[in-house]
């Protein structure tokens, strides 16, 4: 067998373990958080957050907010959106991420950003410490177990979020969302948000269904 032929097959059996295996999230993140800037220069990538930067910006010109939250920052490519808010704070597991994530807080010279290193399940903050939070493309990264506890740590801790995931309102049927969930990477997970948000007794002022991908960007309050 050729050499060439064998690093392909090798390089396919590899590829096709890391997306079975089992998902283990702080080692998982570590080592994405080493290739992100690269990642982001992937042209794909980049106009998948043109359309995330523009509903997101909606989102928050919708909200009053001086204490703002970024829940799942990571690389820190949406930093210049929140330049307006006197407090802000941005908050991954991940000490890879929490590091390109300095770099652009340096770089804008973002000096009313704190960044901590925390999980969404349990947030190091007293219940009602801001008027926004944000999740964008996180709680699809969250198992279903633990989804319940993040969004309600999310909402103890602030007024409104703004909630951006993997979602439309096609997987409302439920023989739809079966089967989409069985296509998913072993780290990506497919919630139905609007029973969620029922459950949590969360009222929906708004929502937005992204044209480039499957995504919806939910703006939620406890608030009735």
């Amino acid at each position: 067998m050729k050499p060439s032929l064998i690093k392909r097959i090798r390089l396919r059996i590899r590829r096709r373990w890391e997306w079975i295996k089992p998902y283990k999230p702080l080692e998982f993140w570590e080592k994405r958080g080493e290739s992100y800037p690269e990642k982001m220069k992937d042209k794909n990538f980049r106009a998948v957050t043109r359309e995330h930067r523009a509903v997101i910006t909606e989102m928050l010109n919708e909200v009053q907010a001086e204490r703002f939250i970024e829940v799942g920052c990571g690389s820190g490519r949406l930093f210049d959106l929140y330049l307006q808010f006197p407090h802000v704070v941005g908050v991954d597991m991940s000490w890879s991420m929490l590091g390109n994530s300095k770099a652009v807080k340096e770089r804008l010279e973002f000096r009313q950003m704190n960044l901590v290193r925390a999980s969404a399940t349990d947030l190091p903050f007293a219940s009602e410490s801001f008027d926004c939070a944000l999740t964008s493309e996180v709680l699809l990264h969250i198992p279903p177990q633990k989804v319940v506890s993040a969004l309600d740590e999310i909402m103890r801790v602030s007024r409104y979020a703004i909630f951006l995931e993997f979602y439309t309102p096609a997987y409302e049927d439920p023989g739809k969302l079966r089967e989409k969930r069985k296509e998913l990477a072993s780290w990506n997970f497919l919630h139905a948000y609007p029973s969620l948000f029922e459950e949590l007794q969360l009222r929906v002022i708004r929502q937005v269904e992204l044209r480039s991908t499957p995504q919806t960007c939910y703006l939620v309050t406890r608030e009735l």
